[in-house]
């Protein structure tokens, strides 16, 4: 009986050390808070985070990421942002009437249903290392992203959203 039970409980440990490992490392998932992705994320729908793909490439444009929230001290409940990648080191970023800009041409973003409100003109190089991400919804005071904070640095994206798990009436994979 004993022996059995011992059996269990190592059995129990092993698969909580693995869930551990996997999720610091690999996979984890994501909680949407807010509406700062709508209309492609919605309030409390859960993600599938890739924490790996990083470790053997870089994020590319378009990318839906996980990032730290590099102004933490201005509001410590928000841990991490989940943003899109609209810009890479060396792209010329400009927000000009309500449209964004890359390398002088209007981004087509089929994710987004509005155009950029509330906006001054922003017209900055995004430095090398860095991105520039910015929320799906551009709608005034919507989205705490690149806009607000500035050019992210590569080490804050912590993993890529490939796909919404849960309401699985939405489940799909990206």
């Amino acid at each position: 009986m004993i022996a059995e039970l011992w059996d269990w409980i190592k059995t129990i440990v092993i698969a909580f050390i693995i869930v551990f490992l996997v999720q610091m490392f690999l996979f984890s998932l994501a909680i949407v808070s807010g509406k700062s992705m709508e209309p492609t994320l919605l309030h409390k729908e859960w993600l599938f985070s890739n924490k790996i793909v990083y470790h053997i490439s870089s994020p590319e444009l378009n990318d839906i990421v996980v990032l730290k929230n590099p102004r933490i001290a201005d509001n410590p409940d928000d841990k991490y942002f989940v943003k899109r990648v609209v810009g890479k080191a060396g792209d010329h970023i400009e927000i000009v009437n309500g449209q964004l800009v890359r390398n002088g041409e209007v981004v087509e973003e089929p994710y987004t249903n509005s155009v950029i409100e509330g906006q001054q003109e922003i017209d900055i190089i995004v430095p090398e290392g860095m991105y520039y991400v910015m929320g799906d919804n551009r709608k005034l005071m919507m989205s705490n992203d690149s806009r607000i904070f500035g050019p992210i640095e590569e080490a804050t994206i912590v993993g890529r959203i490939d796909g919404i798990i849960f309401p699985f009436n939405k489940f799909k994979w990206f």
